[in-house]
Order: structure tokens, then C-alpha cells, then sequence
């Protein structure tokens, strides 16, 4: 579809439908690559806390704060030598935390052989809520936790940031909304 250089950070909360618009608009592209954090976090298979002891202990947050600041910038990385080889980027990433926000912000501060675009999904609790149960079963995916991150997501400051609303779009709606953005770059 198109040639020009682009690095696309696809932010929002759990099941807003960043993989699939990242993955639909790298498929989009002549050179488009898709980059999903969580996955590139998930290749450390030891010497992290579990998920489930996120909650309880002070230090294992920390510890795993600091792996996803690792996997961050190896995404960050990974990305660079895509575009330098003549790709677009497009990363999934549900970033919440203005600490995070930094790490991209600061890693991607001297490029200026692409454009670099911030956008984020917003959607609605309830909304969030009926995607999470018709993906996954309630132990995998506890209303506790969605409404914990949920609770970060509203907090978190999207000043610098594209937000697209996708209450009531289809997934191509929302794909469209997002292109009209990177096209008006």
C-alpha cells in the first residue's frame, strides 16, 4: 500500500485491539513489520515472578517493571534496524505508565528518516470488559485485574498522544481512523 517510513506505537488496554490493527497495518505496507512487546517480554522464560504474584510483593513488581523496560528497549531496537532497512513499524504495547511513555519517547527522539506516531485505542470499561470474557476464561483474565489496568489506562495522560475512540467501530473502522492518522503525516 504505501512506501513511506513510519513508526507506529499502537497503545491501549487490554482487548482494545492493538495486535490486530498493528498486524493488519504492517500487512498494509509494501515494508511493514509488527512488533508485540508482551511477546518480545515473554522470550525471558526464567528469573521473573509469575503473573499471579504481581500483587502481592513490592519487589517482584519492580523486577517485573524492569523486564518490561528490557523488552521495551530491545523492541525499541528491533525496530530501529527495520526501519533503517527501509520498513515501517508498527508496535502493539499497552503502555500505562508515564515511566514507559519515556522509554519509547526517549528511544525514538533521533529519528528522523520516518515519522514516529503515538496512538492510542480508547474504549470504554464495559466494552473492554465483553472482548476480555470472549477471549479468555475468568481465570486467565480476573475482572480485578482488567479493572486494576483499566484503572491505569483512564490515569494515564494522552496529551502526546493520537486518541482514536472506538466505542461502537468494527475493527476496520478502527483500522480506517488510524490510517486517516498516519496519512495525515
Amino acid at each position: 500500500m504505501d512506501t513511506k517510513k513510519n513508526i507506529v506505537l499502537i497503545n491501549g488496554p487490554i482487548a482494545s485491539g492493538k495486535t490486530s490493527v498493528a498486524l493488519s497495518l504492517a500487512k498494509r505496507w509494501d515494508k511493514g513489520v509488527h512488533l508485540d512487546v508482551d511477546i518480545i517480554r515473554n522470550f525471558v522464560k526464567g528469573g521473573f515472578a509469575e503473573e499471579d504474584v504481581l500483587y502481592k510483593d513490592g519487589d517482584v513488581v519492580k523486577d517485573r517493571f524492569q523486564l518490561k523496560i528490557q523488552a521495551i528497549k530491545a523492541t525499541i531496537q528491533l525496530a530501529l534496524f527495520y526501519m533503517n532497512a527501509g520498513y515501517s513499524v508498527f508496535i502493539s504495547d499497552p503502555i500505562y505508565l508515564k515511566e514507559i511513555e519515556d522509554v519509547y519517547r526517549e528511544g525514538f527522539s533521533g529519528v528522523k528518516d520516518a515519522s514516529v506516531l503515538y496512538m492510542y485505542l480508547q474504549e470504554d470499561y464495559s466494552e473492554l470488559m465483553k472482548r476480555v470474557r470472549t477471549r479468555s476464561t475468568p481465570e486467565n483474565e480476573p475482572d480485578s485485574k482488567v479493572q486494576h489496568f483499566c484503572s491505569l489506562f483512564e490515569a494515564f495522560d494522552k496529551t502526546n498522544w493520537h486518541v482514536i475512540p472506538t466505542n461502537n467501530l468494527s475493527k476496520e473502522e478502527v483500522l480506517e481512523a488510524v490510517l486517516q492518522k498516519i496519512n495525515q503525516l
